[in-house]
């Protein structure tokens, strides 16, 4: 009876496609730097071009890492205070 679950699944898993638009989008997962890993709120131009140089100078730009990306601190907080404003905090 084992044997039969067993051909019967890998017959489903043989049989079960991938689907997925063949659009060249997604076809490796965000490559990039993201400043709130690493400082939080505590960042400045400074910094965000030191990181895009450090990018570059490592090579990671060919390996395909393009994407910076910069947490807006400011729409945190605001968002924050319009959920406790909507909340009667």
């Amino acid at each position: 009876m084992l044997k039969i679950y067993q051909a019967t699944f890998i017959a489903h898993l043989a049989l079960t496609g991938v689907w997925a638009h063949d659009n060249g989008l997604a076809i490796t997962p965000p490559m990039g730097w993201n400043t709130w890993n690493k400082y939080g709120c505590n960042i400045n131009e400074d910094l965000i071009l030191s990181a895009a140089k450090a990018i570059k100078s490592e090579g990671l730009d060919k390996l395909g890492y393009t994407c910076k990306i910069f947490e807006p601190t400011t729409s945190i907080i605001s968002s924050q205070k319009k959920n406790d404003e909507n909340h009667g905090n």
